[in-house]
């Protein structure tokens, strides 16, 4: 697997996945480490619609005082009206400004935000509301400096990475299990931390304590890919 490199797709017991992981990592990051900055900012972009990362938001807030929400509706999503969004959630940062505060969530619109169709004659409606939550973000991370990503939900994950033209997440660790984090490959945010989520996974806390272990923390990736 080594020598086929990235043509390679590893498929099998989950068991497998940490020493080809620190094999893959041994041969790409043993002779030039990479030291990733603690960020400033942590924008989590939530894109999941299921009860288990609704409940994790909702603990988030409670817990993280000035927390910033931008948070369109279905109806600015399907006519590609996102300023009423940034607006609001400027308003709801501590001081009214871009950039305030430590963290900023881009939250989907709930189940009950207006009736769903399947297909809107542009695209499915999940596919609008990624790439209408990747624009917010994009617009969101421009304000900022030191910035971290994490992404709960892989339709909201794919959209964001492409907007933003990155190759590929390079993983080097993770903050608790199942919560991996890495740094984005190529494009406009190469080098940035990225810590990716399934929207089902984790007790209520778990959002809150991932974007605690990323601001409260300097992350070094060893030959194996693990944070110090």
């Amino acid at each position: 697997m080594l020598l086929l490199g990235s043509r390679a797709v590893p498929v099998g017991s989950a068991g497998l996945a940490v020493p080809v992981s620190h094999a893959w990592a041994a041969s790409r990051l043993a002779a030039a480490p990479v030291t990733v900055r603690r960020p400033r900012h942590v924008v989590v972009v939530l894109s999941s619609l299921h009860d288990a990362s609704r409940s994790q938001h909702d603990h988030l807030l409670a817990t993280t005082p000035g927390a910033r929400v931008v948070a369109p509706t279905l109806a600015e999503v399907l006519a590609g009206d996102l300023d009423p969004a940034l607006i609001r959630g400027r308003a709801t940062s501590p001081t009214g400004g871009d950039g305030d505060g430590d963290v900023t969530v881009v939250l989907a619109p709930a189940r009950g935000d207006g009736a769903r169709p399947e297909h809107d004659g542009v695209g499915t409606v999940a596919e609008r509301v990624a790439d209408a939550l990747a624009a917010l973000t994009e617009r969101v991370v421009a304000d900022l400096e030191d910035v971290a990503l994490v992404l709960v939900g892989g339709e909201g994950a794919r959209a964001v990475l492409r907007r933003v033209g990155a190759d590929a997440v390079l993983v080097r660790g993770a903050l608790r299990e199942g919560v991996p984090w890495g740094t984005l490959e190529g494009g406009r945010l190469h080098g940035t931390p990225v810590v990716t989520k399934a929207g089902g996974f984790g007790p209520a806390t778990t959002l809150a304590d991932a974007v605690t272990d990323l601001l409260d923390h300097h992350h070094r990736s060893a030959p194996q890919g693990e944070p110090s």
